[in-house]
């Protein structure tokens, strides 16, 4: 297992190491004997998908999440009894590396039942306690370089909560309770304290795998077995913080929807269903977010089947978490069309650990979640970021390549500066 030490701390701590240059995925595994984190770059012109690591991190892990700017993973570990206590459970830190290589940096011991975690800025993370009678999403800021979690804010949901979102552009984190059938949405404020801002319920249905659009302005919740419908509410800046998106719930085209994902511009989303293991693809109206079925579907196998999906560019990414009946486990990978059909590409590709399930976290280094001129990766673009430009530029670093020709020149200094002074 790698860890960071001595000048390796050193350079991360400088911004050397940032994320991936490469569009990547992350995978959890849910397991007994290893909750590896595996990696996987992708070539997003064929779709092919290429394993980069698989760091170990302890054991049942049920979620993970990605900071904005790519260079730190948190997970969650809802072990249980199996990690040797029954209160409290583990939520590991990594470093991404630039080639999507793994560092683990340290553990960190949470209030049991870690069910899904939220980055809500580069250093700062929500972690959803699950309980049966009063859940809690508990904020936590990251140090990026010790993998340390400080504790800055808690609040109870007051129900039974598994799942979390937040909208960037409203700046809100949002929690479901499928105890009462509402969905609850928060502020956090600059100190890191957390307060309910609104609530509005999902009755009579319950929400599932809550899930923002690319352009943070929609959230969805999936019916499950309370009913084959989805839910979607329009986001605002004020009370009432969100409304009903009109003609929503949005009939299921499949058995028990639990899980929604989108293609980074919106324009497609992809819903996962348990009981029958099917996925299925949804037009996605862009001026009101409602969804209309396209009629495209795909059967993953077993019941219970369909693990964690995302999206980078047109492709979908999809798990199969079990090999029964059919032997296969693994990442699908699709492309999708304007029509709303997808295309498979290649083979599942296995994961090399039983059980991958939970969200996939995915990076797009071209795409709308990257800030070129932010060398360091901090979120900002000051003078640390022209100073590490300047070391990789006199190390004839590829990172340098700002202009993407294959050389290192002048032609890259200039095209920095000029994206420094705009800024992200």
């Amino acid at each position: 297992m790698r860890r960071i030490t001595g000048i390796a701390a050193m350079l991360l701590a400088t911004g050397v190491f940032a994320q991936s240059d490469e569009p990547a995925i992350f995978v959890p595994h849910y397991y007994s004997l290893g909750a590896n984190v595996v990696s996987f770059t992708v070539d997003v012109d064929t779709g092919v998908i290429t394993q980069a690591d698989s760091e170990p991190a302890g054991v049942w892990m049920s979620a993970l999440t990605l900071s904005p700017d790519g260079s730190t993973i948190v997970t969650g570990n809802a072990a249980g009894s199996s990690d040797g206590s029954s209160s409290i459970d583990y939520a590991w830190v990594l470093h991404v590396n630039s080639d999507a290589t793994l560092t683990v940096l340290r553990d960190n011991a949470i209030p049991n039942s870690p069910l899904d975690l939220q980055f809500i800025t580069d250093t700062r993370v929500a972690i959803l306690n699950t309980d049966f009678s009063n859940s809690r999403v508990i904020i936590y800021d990251v140090d990026p370089v010790s993998g340390t979690l400080t504790q800055t804010g808690s609040v109870g949901t007051g129900g039974f909560s598994a799942s979390l979102a937040y909208s960037e552009q409203h700046d809100l984190l949002f929690a479901e309770d499928s105890n009462s059938d509402w969905i609850y949405a928060y502020r956090i404020d600059a100190g890191g304290s957390i307060t309910q801002v609104d609530q509005i319920s999902t009755a009579p249905q319950f929400a599932l795998g809550l899930e923002v659009d690319p352009f943070g302005e929609h959230l969805y919740g999936n019916g499950g077995i309370s009913g084959d419908v989805v839910m979607g509410f329009e986001i605002h800046d004020a009370v009432p913080f969100l409304t009903d998106i009109p003609g929503q719930p949005f009939a299921s085209a499949g058995d028990s929807p639990f899980r929604i994902t989108f293609v980074e511009d919106g324009s497609l989303a992809l819903l996962g269903h348990g009981r029958d293991a099917t996925i299925h693809s949804y037009f996605v109206d862009g001026a009101t977010g409602a969804l209309t079925a396209t009629g495209w579907s795909f059967d993953v196998g077993l019941q219970g089947s369909v693990g964690g999906m995302g999206s980078i560019g047109d492709l979908f990414f999809v798990l199969d978490d079990s090999t029964a009946i059919d032997g296969i486990s693994g990442v699908y990978v699709f492309r999708a069309s304007s029509d709303g059909t997808l295309t498979q590409i290649g083979d599942v590709v296995p994961t090399g650990t039983p059980r991958p399930e939970g969200p996939i976290a995915v990076w797009n280094p071209g795409g709308d979640n990257a800030c070129a001129p932010d060398i360091t990766g901090d979120g900002n673009v000051d003078t640390n970021d022209y100073f590490a430009f300047l070391a990789l530029y006199q190390a004839q670093d590829p990172r340098a390549d700002f202009t993407g020709e294959g050389d290192i020149n002048t032609n890259d200094f200039f095209a920095f500066l000029a994206a420094y002074q705009i800024g992200c």
